[in-house]
């Protein structure tokens, strides 16, 4: 192979490979934002869970008998 057919194939195939590496890249970081994403929902999800579980504690006591009356 001569130095021009090694330089077609370079200039060839150089663009593919060039996009290849930077969508490997770019999926990369979409992954840790995501990543990032997923705990601030897991995060969030489980605040919300506590908030609930309380509601549900105070709502209980409301349905409690109270004995005060007898």
């Amino acid at each position: 192979m001569d130095i021009s057919g090694l330089t077609t194939m370079i200039s060839t195939l150089g663009f593919p490979i060039a996009c290849v590496i930077y969508l490997f890249y770019a999926q990369a970081k979409e992954r840790e934002a995501h990543a990032e994403e997923s705990k601030a929902w897991t995060e969030a999800l489980h605040n919300n869970t506590l908030a609930i579980t309380k509601l549900s504690d105070m709502l209980d006591r409301f349905k409690e008998p109270t004995h005060d009356a007898a």
